[in-house]
């Protein structure tokens, strides 16, 4: 007996789905190639930006929904050691609404899966430091100063939370580190670039325009002007933006799987190390050396570390500025510091355990400047300069106690991680980087700076690929049932 299977209905026999999207993509191609066709000069210039975003535009989307750690957040983590640049006004710039971005494609894509794990114990500490700064914004004496400080860290802890709780495969967590390290030599390469244009470059400024040049020298130390012409990325901040690129670069040269990586790897740390003699930070400069220490205390390779270390101090010889401030008068009172420092705290003892409140060192400053003695008055409205005496001063001792844990766990958490384990190498360059920049941070205020949070996130990711713990893992709603056809019998009846 034979039947006879029944015939598709209409709807099912024609590709609705491909039909739909050829039409769309007809569209798309149409719009842009009218768009193009309506820019002078498409193709010179910044012009170019126009047809090259019309053809990455649905690229860029798929990855935003399939994979966001490559897109957007690989593009905010590229452009994190120049956000001071990207600048456009006041608090805002490029790389806030790009983070942004990141962070709601992240939480998309989590929802996507249906799944997220919970944050480790630095997370809390963290959590708990952020509470209390928002709650220290009642009792502050400089309301201004403390709500754009804020909203910063409240952006920061986001970005941090989603990255704590993101359920990233391994193959996403070398895109991190990756993202990082080329982060970091790009930056590097376009500070070296000013740093040798920067005498022609000031020379040509315009007084008439009131154009700035993009670079400029102070004492020869580069300082690398932004988007609005009158924001500078501070030379500091500068130099500790490659303190964990150079780190993981490192961990990539010692333990990485192939020779191509390592040498690659290898081949990134000078330029990064020359950006920071460039900018003549001697915190950044210590914190780098005490990285390559890291690595020659708990690394096998301690002669490998030990030579690489020799090299690249060979380049102070190319960029003496480092040297000649470390041998300087001011360097006993860090640059004036001391004085700052002294300044700052002479009322501590009246907020000792709740602080001041967030933001209000600067309010501190002002106004025990005279009753404390200076050997140079710098000015006013002076900022703390140490993760140390700000958290003390703004927080109290409550405060200080969340951020040195946070700090503390931050770096300890990774040791659960073993050598035979293939996330040992990562392991010891986060820890490295996160030493260094302990130690920058030793002489800055490192509240608002994104690349320091980004090192205190990638443990957290690191840490639940290696023992997740889930917070719910969906399952998936049970789809309609296949419809059978009808065929004919294996024997012909």
């Amino acid at each position: 007996m034979i039947v006879a299977a029944p015939s598709r209905p209409l709807r099912r026999s024609v590709p609705w789905l491909k039909v739909l999207a050829g039409i769309g993509i007809a569209f798309y191609l149409f719009v842009g190639a009218e768009v193009t066709a309506h820019v002078q000069d498409p193709f010179e210039g910044l012009h170019v930006l126009v047809p090259i975003t019309i053809a990455l535009f649905p690229i860029c989307t798929f990855l935003t929904f399939r994979y966001p750690v490559i897109f957007p957040f690989g593009l905010y983590v590229l452009i994190t050691p120049i956000d001071a640049l990207l600048a456009v006004s006041g608090v805002a710039s490029i790389v806030k609404l790009i983070g942004m971005l990141a962070a709601g494609a992240l939480v998309l894509r989590m929802l996507l899966i249906r799944r997220a794990v919970l944050p480790h114990k630095s997370w809390y500490f963290w959590a708990a430091f952020v509470v209390y700064a928002s709650l220290s914004i009642s009792w502050t004496p400089d309301f201004d100063a403390a709500s754009t400080m804020l909203t910063a860290i409240i952006l920061l802890f986001v970005m941090m939370t989603i990255l704590a709780i993101y359920p990233a495969k391994p193959l996403e967590f070398k895109f991190m580190l990756a993202s990082v390290v080329v982060s970091g030599v790009a930056a590097s390469i376009y500070s070296l670039a000013q740093y040798h244009a920067a005498p022609a470059l000031s020379s040509n400024v315009s007084a008439a325009s009131g154009a700035l040049s993009r670079s400029s020298l102070d004492s020869n130390r580069l300082l690398l002007h932004g988007l609005s012409g009158s924001n500078v990325q501070d030379p500091n901040y500068l130099g500790g933006s490659f303190l964990l690129a150079i780190a993981l670069a490192l961990a990539a040269v010692f333990y990485g799987r192939n020779i191509a990586l390592r040498l690659a790897s290898a081949a990134t740390v000078p330029p990064m190390i020359a950006a920071i003699l460039a900018t003549g930070s001697r915190s950044a400069f210590l914190a780098a050396v005490a990285i390559f220490g890291y690595f020659i205390v708990r690394s096998k390779y301690r002669v490998q570390a030990l030579l690489a270390t020799l090299s690249c101090l060979g380049l102070v010889a190319f960029f003496p500025t480092v040297l000649a401030r470390l041998i300087s008068y001011d360097f006993g009172t860090a640059d004036g510091r001391t004085d700052i420092w002294r300044t700052g705290m002479h009322s501590f003892g009246d907020h000792w355990l709740f602080g001041a409140g967030i933001g209000s060192y600067g309010w501190s400053y002002d106004h025990n400047v005279l009753a404390v003695f200076q050997e140079t008055f710098a000015g006013w409205d002076r900022p703390g300069h140490s993760v140390i005496f700000v958290a003390l001063n703004d927080y109290g001792i409550i405060g200080f106690s969340f951020v040195m844990l946070a700090w503390y766990f931050g770096f300890r958490q990774l040791k659960v991680i073993p050598k035979t384990h293939w996330m040992y190498g990562p392991r010891i360059g986060l820890e490295a980087g996160m030493l260094g920049l302990f130690i920058h941070m030793l002489l800055l205020d490192p509240f608002f700076v994104k690349y320091v949070w980004l090192a205190q996130s990638l443990p957290l990711v690191a840490l639940n690929m290696y023992a997740p713990r889930a917070i719910r893992v969906g399952l998936r709603m049970p789809g309609p049932r296949r419809r059978l056809r009808t065929m004919q019998s294996a024997r012909g009846t």
